[in-house]
């Protein structure tokens, strides 16, 4: 392990994506909201991330970070699921590079409340993190999205819950179709097979009342009208946590597997009309174990793997299969749960806002060079005087923890001329929260790469 000694930042958590400068105000009313369905799209030129699992109640709190290697306005809007109700705004500067984070409740605090967040300038990012005395749940907001969103990792077993939220923040209303999976094949669902959202509204769905005690819950939704952003909430009597959907894919990447203190079980998911073949690596400070399990997985079906990874002080894990699938970790420790979604496509650069070390909570950086070759990266703070930068090498075939030492510094950069995964997580006494961190195009200025 080691540990990260860089500074100090305007506070803040988070996780995201690129952007670029913002194109000429559209005509009122569809500013800000740009529809181009299927599927979620905010382009580079349009600088607009949507958070549709921002939560402040009287236990809980929300912190919106965003940040931006370029000074940015950063505006920051919460529909309020009332027709004719003004929305809540807020709106923050940040140097260029630089970082800042908002607490929900300084804006509104009426429980559940989703929002979109527009940068004039990036490459830029923009994240949630929830905590409260029960639980502590991260994940980045979301720019972009596939056609079809599939959300993995979930039950509905005694003592849990498992909740779709379908978020429309646009100014036109949306109809999605849904497909679920479980250990039983597909499910009958009658009419939630079909949902419309209302503009600037959300619908959220109990799959705990809809289809109780269930070990495996895979939900995919297909945009047919308009543009939807959905996410997933699944919690136990312990925890909580949110995530994103993802489209399939070949290969999968997940930065953290097991560390000190933390398990975790991969579950993968054949949405797909064929069989599917797939072999699993397991990541160690050792190196790589080569297909510690292969197998197959029919149609339209789901599966748990415990890599079983006693004994390795830390592990990630890469998975490739014949046809595309959807495959995730679910993290647990003695105080929480987590899911993440693996990453599809390892990448040269990571813009991070939101790990950091509180009296609540140890923050740590994941980085995994899945590469034959021993790469260098530099990971660098965002602070007030620009970046603050430490380079650490990563051996061929093996993960990285960096464990964040500050409690200020809330955004990194993180970057490497060859490609590589990145996650963060935050475990503390009140939960645990995991999240991949989210790619920038481009190499550009990225003095890192292998090294001989």
């Amino acid at each position: 392990m080691r540990r990260l000694l860089l500074g100090l930042l305007i506070g803040a958590i988070g996780a995201a994506v690129l952007l670029a400068p913002k194109p000429p105000d559209l005509p009122a009313p569809l500013a800000g909201r740009y529809i181009e369905p299927p599927g979620l799209s905010s382009p580079v030129d349009r600088s607009i991330w949507y958070c549709p699992w921002a939560q402040s109640t009287a236990t809980r709190d929300s912190f919106l970070a965003v940040a931006s290697l370029e000074a940015a306005t950063v505006s920051l809007t919460f529909p309020v699921a009332i027709p004719g109700e003004a929305p809540d705004e807020a709106t923050v500067e940040v140097p260029g590079p630089g970082a800042a984070g908002i607490g929900l409740s300084s804006v509104a605090q009426r429980g559940d409340s989703p929002s979109f967040i527009e940068f004039s300038a990036g490459p830029a990012a923009a994240a949630v993190v929830v905590e409260g005395a029960e639980m502590v749940a991260a994940d980045a907001c979301v720019a972009e999205g596939p056609d079809v969103s599939h959300f993995l990792g979930g039950s509905t077993m005694p003592g849990e819950h498992l909740i779709l939220r379908l978020f429309n923040p646009f100014l036109e209303s949306a109809k999605v179709k849904l497909t679920i999976i479980s250990e039983l094949g597909e499910e009958a669902i009658g009419d939630l097979r079909s949902i419309t959202v209302q503009p600037e509204e959300w619908v959220d769905i109990d799959l705990e009342t809809e289809l109780p005690q269930r070990l495996e819950i895979v939900v995919s939704v297909e945009t047919e009208e308009g543009t939807i952003v959905p996410a997933m909430t699944f919690g136990t009597e312990d925890d909580e946590d949110w995530w994103a959907g993802v489209d399939e894919s070949l290969a999968w990447e997940f930065p953290i597997t097991r560390a000190e203190g933390l398990d975790g079980e991969i579950v993968i998911a054949n949405v797909g009309a064929g069989e599917v073949e797939f072999s699993i690596d397991v990541l160690t400070l050792d190196g790589t174990i080569f297909d510690v399990l292969g197998d197959s997985l029919g149609p339209q079906s789901v599966m748990r793997i415990d890599p079983a990874l006693e004994g390795y002080e830390v592990a990630g894990a890469r998975l490739v299969a014949s046809s595309p699938v959807v495959a995730g970790v679910v993290s647990s420790n003695e105080s929480g749960v987590a899911v993440m979604p693996g990453i599809a496509q390892p990448t040269n650069r990571w813009l991070v806002p939101g790990p950091r070390t509180t009296a609540n909570g140890k923050a740590s950086l994941w980085l995994l060079n899945s590469s034959e070759e021993t790469i260098a990266v530099t990971v660098s703070a965002i602070t007030d005087d620009g970046l603050v930068g430490e380079q650490v090498l990563i051996e061929a075939g093996r993960p990285l923890e960096i464990e964040v030492a500050s409690s200020d510094a809330a955004a990194y950069l993180v970057e490497s001329s060859a490609p590589f995964s990145v996650a963060w997580s935050v475990r503390g006494g009140s939960g645990l929260g995991l999240a991949a961190a989210s790619p920038i195009s481009g190499t550009e200025d990225v003095g890192s790469g292998s090294v001989e």
